[in-house]
C-alpha cells in the first residue's frame, strides 16, 4: 500500500498494519479504517475521536485528519484507501460533502462492511478483483453514508492557511522543500507558518516534514522489494544517515527489520482469515450471524 500522499497504482488498496502517529495531512481518495487492537485517536479539524476495536471511520477526499497512537499501545486495523471513481452513483455525495464526524461504533458498522472489507484484503490474486472492488466499495458506502450526518463542503474552509500548507507539503515533499520557499508560494512569511506549525500542529517544520516523508517510506518498505536506498531517495531524504536515524526514533527499528517484520505480519493475517473464512464457509452470507462473529474474532 502506498502512502497517502502519493497517487495510488490501482482503483483500491487495502491492507493491514499496525497503527502510528501521524500529523495532520489529506489525500484525494475515500479512507476507511477499521480498528481490530488497541485504541487509535484520529483528529479532525479541531475535534479528536477514540477508535476502539471494531470501530470504523470514514474518511472522506481532501479532508483533513491526523492519528495518534500511545508509545506503548499496541494498536492495528485494517486501511482502506479507493478512488471516487469506484463510488459510482455515490460519486457525487463524496465530491460534494464531507462528515460531521468520520466515527461510525462498533454498534453501528454493519456485518456487510467488515465481511467485504475482509474479503478484498484476501482476493488481491483474483482475476474478478476488479469486480469486487467496485462492488464491496458500493456496498460499503451504502451501509456507511446512512451513519454519518453529511455536511456541505462550502461549509467548510478549505482556503484556510493550514489548509494550503497540508496541502502544500502533500504535494511537494519529495522535493527539495525548505519554509522559506513554502512561504514564498503561499504568499505568507516563515514567521507566520512557524507560529501555525507550532500553535495548530504542536511540531515544527523540520519534524513535520520528516514525518510526512517517513510515512511514505514506511509504506513503500512494506509493500515493495525496492531498496532501502532508492526508497530514502524517493521519500525526500538526502542523507542515509539522517534517513535511519530519523527512522529509528519513530518506528525504534531499522528500516531493514521494520520491512521484515511487516511483511511477517501481512502474511500471517492473510493466512488467518483465509482459515476462518474456510471454516465460516462461503454460503453462510453477508449478514449471516456465524460471519459476524467469525470476522469480529481476536485474530483479526
Amino acid at each position: 500500500m502506498r502512502p497517502l500522499y502519493h497517487e495510488i497504482n490501482s482503483q483500491l488498496e487495502i491492507y493491514t498494519k499496525k497503527n502510528a502517529t501521524l500529523p495532520p495531512h489529506l489525500h484525494k481518495y475515500l479512507e476507511c479504517i477499521y480498528v481490530t487492537e488497541g485504541r487509535l485517536r484520529l483528529g479532525f479539524g479541531e475535534e479528536w475521536e477514540e477508535l476502539k476495536p471494531h470501530d470504523l471511520a470514514v474518511i472522506f477526499p481532501d479532508m483533513i485528519h491526523q492519528f495518534l497512537v500511545e508509545e506503548e499501545e499496541e494498536s492495528h486495523a485494517i486501511y482502506m484507501l479507493g478512488t471516487p471513481a469506484l463510488a459510482g452513483s455515490f460519486a457525487g455525495i463524496l465530491q460534494k460533502y464531507y462528515p460531521r464526524t468520520p466515527v461510525i461504533r462498533r454498534e453501528r458498522v454493519h456485518p456487510d462492511i467488515i465481511y467485504g472489507m475482509n474479503t478484498l484484503l484476501c482476493s488481491e490474486k483474483a482475476s474478478y478483483y476488479f469486480d469486487l472492488q467496485q462492488a464491496y466499495f458500493q456496498i460499503l458506502l451504502a451501509r456507511a453514508l446512512p451513519e454519518c450526518q453529511l455536511l456541505e463542503k462550502r461549509e467548510q474552509k478549505f482556503s484556510d492557511l493550514p489548509w494550503q500548507m497540508v496541502s502544500y507539503i502533500s504535494q511537494h515533499f519529495m522535493e527539495e522543500v525548505s519554509l522559506p520557499a513554502m512561504a514564498y508560494e503561499l504568499g505568507t512569511s516563515p514567521y507566520v507558518l512557524s507560529r501555525i506549525f507550532s500553535s495548530v500542529f504542536h511540531t515544527n517544520f523540520n519534524q513535520y516534514l520528516n514525518e510526512i516523508r517517513l510515512d511514505y517510506a514506511s509504506g513503500l518498505l512494506r509493500t515493495t522489494e525496492r531498496s532501502i536506498t532508492d526508497i530514502m531517495i524517493d521519500a525526500g531524504f538526502n542523507s542515509q544517515t539522517t534517513f535511519n536515524r530519523v527512522f529509528r526514533e519513530k518506528y525504534h527499528i531499522s528500516p531493514r527489520d521494520y520491512r521484515k517484520q511487516n511483511q511477517n505480519m501481512s502474511s500471517q493475517v492473510r493466512q488467518r482469515l483465509l482459515a476462518a473464512g474456510e471454516q465460516g464457509g462461503a454460503s453462510e452470507g453477508l449478514g449471516s450471524e456465524t460471519q459476524w462473529h467469525l470476522v469480529k474474532g481476536r485474530f483479526l
